[in-house]
């Protein structure tokens, strides 16, 4: 009986010590709030959030600006907070407890949040390579870094004020953000805080001389047009030359002109002449050229005529300065077929033409002449020289 009683007493006892435990822990406060991280930015706010406590009520916040001297608590239903007011470019720092009916918690670690710095005042397009364009921008205030976004490419170049971007086909523009950086990674970046940079464009690659020429020439009245294939804007440079008895040849700049066919004038007949381009573009910063192609060659002659007679042909012209060699060629047909007919020293200034080939010229039958003159200081290398841009071709019917 007693032994039983005892026992009673156990169970009882026990049931109360479980039963206080139990109650204890079911009005202990809530623990440390965790998840803390930036959700948000301006550049005059912050919003920050937690992971939500489902026990919690309420929570509770306050802010430093340098994570030891904390202004006044407020609180919040929710697991998040909005800290207005600020400055932009700004670091502040916050901490947060929960509550609940029996109530509040610990603080949580300080932890770290920025605003985003101020608007990029100006930004521009101020050099480019043949892949890659170059842009430069005023710095924002409180900025750590910088993005740039292109073609839905973004690159963050850092904390930088210029940056070279590879230059995509058909793309105009980028924009230029800036952005500050808390110590958990999180980057304050104004969602409209960019700046915009138009006209992008690349620097075309050197021209090789089947990519410029002569558009037009009008040796009568000294005038000439360059060009290149495409059409781009170009600086071309006239030069007058002379040439040794080596063949070496200087160069003395005579003029320059851009657009995207340079006219020339004053180009005198008798005379050789060099010419050579290079590309440009227009940035914010101005023009910026390219490198210069190598030279090509023109020289008219004051003078060229064409005769027949007796199942011949004569041609006469005067000699052209600089311009060392006459090539003089035959052909049935206008642009194509040409056969050479002899290579002569340009001072000859004339030379008759009996044959195409092995066969003699046919009375009545028309042939094109081609008369061409070249700058070099031997005969042998004329057929490697660079010949005159100009061209004398005559449509000639036999007599």
């Amino acid at each position: 009986m007693l032994q039983n009683k005892l026992k009673t007493l156990g169970a009882v006892a026990a049931f109360a010590v479980t039963s206080v435990v139990m109650s204890v822990a079911a009005f202990a406060a809530p623990g440390a709030v965790t998840g803390i991280h930036q959700e948000d930015a301006s550049k005059s706010s912050v919003k920050v959030a937690w992971t939500a406590d489902v026990s919690a009520t309420k929570y509770y916040t306050r802010y430093s600006n340098d994570g030891v001297n904390w202004g006044s608590e407020d609180y919040s239903y929710s697991a998040t907070d909005t800290k207005s007011s600020l400055s932009e470019g700004q670091t502040i720092y916050v901490q947060v407890c929960a509550a609940d009916k029996s109530g509040r918690g610990p603080w949580s670690d300080a932890f770290q949040l920025v605003t985003a710095p101020s608007d990029i005042s100006s930004a521009s397009f101020v050099n480019a390579t043949s892949t890659t364009c170059i842009l430069n921008w005023a710095p924002a205030t409180g900025a750590d870094g910088y993005v740039i976004t292109y073609a839905s490419n973004t690159y963050d170049v850092g904390n930088v004020t210029s940056a070279e971007i590879p230059y995509l086909a058909g793309e105009t523009y980028a924009r230029v953000y800036a952005y500050r950086t808390s110590a958990s990674g999180y980057k304050a970046m104004g969602s409209y805080a960019y700046k915009t940079v138009y006209g992008l464009k690349v620097l075309p690659g050197r021209y090789d001389k089947n990519s410029f020429g002569l558009t037009s020439a009008y040796a009568s009245i000294g005038v000439i047009y360059v060009g290149v294939v495409g059409g781009d804007s170009i600086q071309a440079e006239v030069a007058t030359i002379k040439v040794s008895k080596k063949g070496k040849i200087t160069y003395k700049t005579a003029a320059t002109a851009e657009g995207s066919s340079a006219r020339f004038s004053n180009i005198k007949q008798g005379k050789a002449y060099a010419y050579r381009v290079r590309p440009y573009i227009t940035t914010d910063a101005g023009k910026v050229y390219g490198e210069w192609s190598n030279y090509r060659y023109y020289g008219a002659s004051k003078s060229a005529k064409y005769s027949t007679s007796n199942k011949k042909i004569s041609l006469k012209w005067s000699k052209i300065s600089g311009m060392n060699w006459a090539k003089i060629s035959i052909s049935t047909k206008e642009d194509k077929g040409y056969k050479k007919v002899a290579i002569v020293n340009a001072s000859k200034k004339k030379y008759t033409i009996s044959k195409i080939g092995k066969k003699n010229l046919k009375k009545g039958k028309s042939y094109w002449v081609k008369l061409e003159f070249y700058i070099n200081g031997s005969k042998k290398k004329v057929k490697t020289a660079t010949g005159s841009d100009f061209i004398y071709k005559q449509k000639i019917t036999v007599k």
